[in-house]
């Protein structure tokens, strides 16, 4: 189970990891 917070960190790592990459 995961908790709003978890989640939006998560999307925010996903996010950073996407610019990254470009």
């Amino acid at each position: 189970m995961m908790t709003k917070e978890e989640l939006e960190e998560e999307q925010r790592i996903e996010l950073t990891s996407d610019f990254t990459c470009l």
